[in-house]
């Protein structure tokens, strides 16, 4: 599920913002542009809730290579694509194909135990393993492999090992490129996936430009009216609104929201895109239309997720922030008033959100000149942020004395001497 990032930041509208941030694409026009009334995955660092990154964060499954594990979206399952192309027919081929089904098991096994952080050392080794018996079973160059590479590559850019992620991806990449073609689906996955890892790194233009490789493919393999021409689209807008280019991200995000509208209609996933957008949107102020898009937003997950729950109190914050530049301040406080209410439910009093209504709240009132209110909602921001503070070195501390003492065992077990 695409996720809403709740993380606030530090200004926006004058005030903390909840999510924004893009050099254009340089996409030439096609020759018959298709009308995007028909319409639509991070990395995000999608980033939810209090989320990684990772927006975004979006690629399709593998097809006829195996089961590709790029990164979700939260969205359907996309039509199955044909299974690759079999140069070999013949029994032997399919028998091959069917023993490779429990490797392929043993592989997912893998992805999952590699959730768990205690075990980043086995999964590691169990991808190991499975490489080694796909190239014994299969040989060195075969679609299998660039799967195996691939859910190495995602299993290590979670856990932040992103160099040593790209050297797999860029493995699977070579390999569904030899085997299946450089426009095949799966090769488009793995593109998304070294460009969502590019934009990680904050290599921005050659994330676009392996972004834009994968958005063809789709175009080629789906055509418009699929979910993850939409979620092409949508990587390339967060790209762009980190470089700064507001303009260019709001044309990415457009489209997404088209061809999603289209699909979903009033689907969670389109409630995101309309956050995107209506951030874009009020960075370059254009009020009337951002808030017009987050009331869209609103209604959408209230009717998803229910009233109480931190994506509501996301756009409440969102449409308060507009308020609040516009002057309206009545109708802002309301609006902080309700994120507050939502958020202290949803995520606790001492969460880092409420902490940034709070400092909107005091910001407002100080506007208007009403010293105790402002006071009181800036002395609240303090008390959280002192909280965060002492709760990371507590945990820092506590890390610490658990690796002491692991260390303290390893030197025991390793120097001692048996009788």
């Amino acid at each position: 599920m695409l996720h809403m990032e709740s993380a606030l930041g530090e200004d926006g509208g004058g005030d903390d913002d909840a999510d924004t941030n893009s050099t254009k694409t340089g996409r030439k026009p096609k020759a018959n542009p298709v009308k995007f009334a028909v319409p639509e995955s991070s990395s995000f660092k999608s980033d939810e809730g209090d989320r990684k990154v990772r927006m975004s964060l979006f690629a399709s499954g593998s097809s006829g290579g195996g089961d590709c594990q790029a990164e979700s979206t939260g969205l359907p399952p996309r039509p199955s694509v044909a299974l690759l192309s079999r140069r070999n027919s013949n029994a032997s081929w399919d028998y091959k194909r069917r023993k490779s089904t429990l490797l392929k098991a043993y592989q997912n096994v893998a992805a999952k135990c590699s959730q768990e952080d205690e075990w980043h050392t086995g999964a590691i080794q169990l991808f190991e393993r499975t490489k080694e018996s796909l190239e014994k079973e299969l040989g060195p160059d075969h679609p299998d492999l660039a799967t195996a590479s691939n859910n190495m590559g995602n299993f290590l850019r979670t856990n932040g090992e992103l160099d040593e992620a790209m050297e797999h991806y860029v493995r699977a990449k070579d390999l569904f490129e030899q085997c299946l073609g450089a426009e095949h689906i799966d090769t488009a996955a793995v593109y998304v996936n070294i460009g969502n890892l590019l934009q990680e790194r904050e290599e921005y233009l050659e994330a676009l430009e392996f972004h834009e490789q994968a958005l063809d493919i789709k175009e080629s393999e789906y055509g418009m009216d699929h979910p993850d021409i939409g979620a092409a689209y949508l990587n390339m807008g967060q790209i762009l609104e980190l470089q700064g280019d507001y303009i260019g991200a709001v044309a990415m995000f457009d489209k997404a929201l088209e061809i999603w509208e289209h699909l979903y209609n009033e689907d969670s996933d389109v409630a995101y895109v309309c956050e995107k957008l209506a951030k874009a949107l009020q960075t370059l102020g254009d009020f009337h239309r951002s808030l017009k898009l987050h009331k869209k937003a609103l209604y959408i997950w209230e009717k998803s997720v229910g009233a109480n729950h931190p994506n509501i109190a996301t756009t409440y914050f969102n449409m308060a922030n507009i308020l609040q530049a516009e002057g309206n301040v009545d109708d802002a406080v309301e609006l902080y008033k309700r994120a507050l209410k939502v958020c202290e439910r949803t995520l606790g009093p001492n969460h880092a959100m409420v902490a940034s209504i709070c400092k909107n709240m005091s910001q407002v009132y100080k506007s208007v000149g009403d010293v105790q209110n402002s006071m009181d909602y800036f002395d609240k921001t303090l008390r959280i942020r002192e909280h965060a503070i002492s709760s990371l070195l507590a945990g820092q501390a506590h890390a610490q004395r658990k690796a002491m003492v692991f260390a303290d065992k390893t030197a025991k077990d390793t120097f001692s001497i048996e009788e």
